[in-house]
């Protein structure tokens, strides 16, 4: 009899842990509209921070001249410590003909970064609405960082320190709750179609939008940057090095809530990684260990070679982003496919979709693939080879000293998937 009141005072006590879990974000809240106040800056137009990089086409440029619908605001967010919060953002909603909607996409930035008035542009200049946050409490006016408001959230990325105060007032709560916000104010504009709404996030971005787009079930689609779960595993400490000044049990406490694989292996939506082989911050194990504990079919990796991690031109002007978008809310389908793919007896069998121009199989060395510091040094990281594709289809024998490959697919416009990452 002891020993069953034993068996059940546990149970009970796990069942209480995965509740509580479960109803970190109560979804019944932050599914409503959040209050929003005028808070007019000036608008950079043409001369905004990134711009001659993110609108790289003509025609971007072109319909971005006629796009004064931007603006700034500020909207509620959680309580933080029994006060009220404000989320500083850019958001642009076209106006359309009645009875018409354009789809809507959530903009997340990385670290050190902010509302980027130029992200929401070209977004807009591609026929989506689009809102771009703060994570963390400032006012960043078209600016990387930026002053923090009076009733902004006086946290930061990772939060670390902070892991033993209650779970309402860690970054990790408030962020994401504010991107799921995001989504709820976006969904609110009659001109939105809100069944077509996804996210985008670089970096710790990428991060959130892996949490945010597992918690919430509305978004349509989600296309995390560089950021991925597992942070015990594949991130360079000098990146959350304050992480592991932490004791133990808080470290393990921070990983239990805050670390995207603890909601990936839940969710539903759509995810689409777009990587680098070379990436300091998030290595590619990481990203692996992510994706394979994703239980949905509809999921894939683009690891581009030598993707260098920051904003602007390489964050977020991957082509992969606006393809997977189009594919999900305009049934546009450009994006190539790994049909088949198998590893045996040290042979590498795959096979590709019709508009695939070429195969490039990348190798490594290292017992797991890992980041590394310079972007441009060390290449030999990765060894890479053209594949040649006879049917679309291809078997390759993989070297003896090999520890780590995958193959791309490329089209003719460029656009990359990646196998499955195999390690040996």
């Amino acid at each position: 009899m002891k020993y069953i009141l034993i068996i059940i005072t546990l149970l009970l006590c796990f069942a209480s842990y995965c509740q509580a879990k479960q109803n970190i974000w109560d979804m019944k809240v932050l599914d409503k509209t959040p209050t929003v106040y005028d808070y007019d800056v000036p608008l950079y137009g043409p001369d905004s921070w990134g711009y001659t990089g993110i609108l790289k086409s003509e025609a971007d440029r072109e319909k971005d001249k006629e796009n004064n619908y931007i603006k700034s605001i500020l909207y509620r967010g959680p309580d933080y410590k029994g006060r009220e919060t404000r989320v500083f953002a850019y958001i642009g909603v076209p106006d359309v003909p009645k009875g018409k909607k354009v789809p809507g996409i959530v903009l997340v930035h990385g670290g050190g970064g902010g509302a980027f008035e130029a992200w929401v542009r070209l977004w807009n200049a591609r026929g989506y609405a689009a809102i771009a946050m703060d994570t963390v409490g400032s006012e960043s006016i078209n600016q990387y960082g930026g002053k923090k408001m009076e009733l902004g959230v006086p946290t930061y990325w990772g939060d670390f320190a902070n892991i033993n105060e209650p779970i309402t007032d860690q970054w990790g709560y408030h962020a994401v709750a504010n991107v799921i916000l995001a989504n709820s104010l976006l969904r609110s504009y009659p001109q939105v179609d809100k069944d077509n709404i996804g996210i985008t996030g670089i970096s710790w971005g990428g991060y959130l939008t892996c949490i945010a787009s597992s918690v919430d079930n509305r978004f349509k689609y989600a296309i995390p940057i560089y950021g991925c779960g597992f942070l015990d595993v594949c991130s360079n400490p000098a990146t959350i090095g304050s992480l592991y000044t932490q004791s133990q049990d808080d470290i393990n406490k921070w990983l239990s809530l805050w670390d995207p694989s603890v909601y990936l292996k839940e969710r539903v939506v759509p995810i689409h990684w777009i990587v680098s082989n070379a990436d300091a911050a998030y290595a590619i194990l990481g990203v692996k260990l992510s994706y394979e504990c994703v239980p949905i079919k509809n999921k894939s990796v683009t690891i581009r070679d030598l993707l260098v991690h920051d904003h602007g031109n390489n964050g977020e002007s991957q082509p992969e982003t606006f393809a997977w978008a189009d594919y999900y809310t305009k049934k546009i389908d450009k994006m190539p496919k790994i049909i088949y793919q198998s590893f045996k007896n040290d042979t590498l069998t795959f096979k590709v979709s019709k508009n695939t121009k070429k195969a490039v199989l990348y190798t490594s060395r290292y017992e797991s693939p890992k980041g590394y510091n310079d972007h441009n040094k060390d290449r030999d990281q990765f060894q890479f080879i053209e594949i040649p594709l006879k049917n679309l289809s291809a078997t390759v024998k993989i070297p003896d000293d090999v520890r780590v490959f995958y193959v791309n697919a490329v089209t003719d416009e460029g656009l990359e998937i990646s196998s499955n990452i195999f390690t040996k």
